[in-house]
């Protein structure tokens, strides 16, 4: 049965709350702030004009390559090296999540990646947690914060990270991530890490499916991840069954799914919006949310997520409230703050 078109216009969405689970720190800077930055500390930029600048990064997102897309994260993170840049990027994430309507975040970076001009590990969190408070009082916006693992590191560097993520998990730090590409890094990878992990009981999520298979979602759902980030790539597999059987385990654990299109169309896992498994997962109960993944990236916003799936299916306000409860209700938030803006937000009606 088709679905009733309901038009709801991009400022509509834009005026929607929002919950984000799934962007990364350094994928979503501002060009100017890079250009700003770049100049501050005397480091070469492919194009020094922000325009351009922007421009460039799209460009080499959007060329049906994720490999060249992850490339591009390595000019992003040169200007994140100071305790001073990592507290500006921080805070302009939080401004421009709060411009779009978003109430809560949860962003994530690999602390690893900001080492290359000698701080440590707590200087770059406590430069970050800084700037989200900062921007959490001037901005009203709740945030928490994810510390990435990367699949394609060795497991000394990722026991670190975990390390890491185990003494600053609380109130800010909520959990960690495996990014990366899932394709020849598989978990098993990663057992001492794992292993941390679970026995300090750290939520988890894992970037899974989005250019493996779905034998990648099965492993992640094995090592106890509580969200799949992507999963684009569930539906594409020969035995239906086994399609079957992996939506029904992950709606009977409760597994959300952190969907990111403009990612997915960009980077070249996914072909054409009709392609994407979201609308499939949706209707057919599986707890999941857009998300922007990287801003800069593929010059996007949360809003823009939501307005290409009610351009193309003509999702309506109660699907887009129903996803953004269940991502908050997914969010690694403590409860106590889910059910503060559950209340605030989506209690009318």
């Amino acid at each position: 049965m088709a679905r009733k078109v309901m038009m709801l216009s991009f400022s509509e969405i834009r005026s929607m709350p929002k919950v984000v689970l799934h962007d990364h720190l350094d994928g979503g800077l501002r060009a100017t702030t890079i250009v700003e930055l770049a100049n501050q500390q005397h480091i070469d930029l492919p194009i020094s004009e922000p325009e351009k600048l922007a421009e460039w990064f799209y460009n080499e997102s959007v060329a049906k390559d994720l490999f060249r897309c992850l490339n591009a994260f390595s000019v992003s993170c040169s200007v994140m090296q100071t305790p001073e840049s990592l507290r500006r990027v921080a805070y302009e994430m939080m401004a421009d999540f709060a411009n779009d309507n978003v109430i809560y975040v949860e962003s994530r970076f690999c602390p690893f990646l900001h080492l290359q001009q000698g701080l440590s590990y707590s200087e770059v969190m406590d430069s970050i947690i800084l700037g989200m408070e900062q921007g959490k009082r001037d901005f009203g916006i709740e945030y928490g914060i994810l510390i990435c693992g990367i699949r394609n590191f060795t497991d000394e560097i990722n026991f670190e990270l975990a390390k890491l993520c185990v003494e600053f998990y609380g109130e800010k730090v909520v959990g960690f991530d495996f990014a990366g590409a899932d394709i020849g890094f598989p978990l098993s990878r990663q057992k001492n890490t794992l292993d941390l992990l679970h026995k300090h009981n750290i939520p988890l999520t894992v970037h899974a499916g989005e250019a493996g298979d779905i034998f990648s979602i099965i492993e992640a759902l094995d090592n106890k991840a509580l969200r799949i980030g992507h999963a684009c790539q569930i539906l594409n597999h020969k035995d239906e069954r086994l399609v079957n059987e992996v939506i029904k385990r992950m709606i009977n654990e409760g597994i959300h799914v952190e969907i990111n299109l403009s990612s997915n169309l960009g980077t070249g896992v996914v072909s054409e919006l009709d392609q994407h498994p979201v609308m499939h997962l949706f209707n057919n109960g599986v707890s999941l949310a857009l998300n922007p993944d990287d801003r800069l990236m593929f010059n996007n916003s949360t809003t823009n997520e939501y307005w290409l799936l009610a351009e193309k299916y003509g999702i309506n306000e109660d699907d887009i409230v129903k996803m953004n409860i269940s991502a908050l209700k997914a969010s690694f938030a403590s409860q106590e703050i889910k059910d503060c803006l559950i209340e605030k937000y989506f209690s009318h009606g």
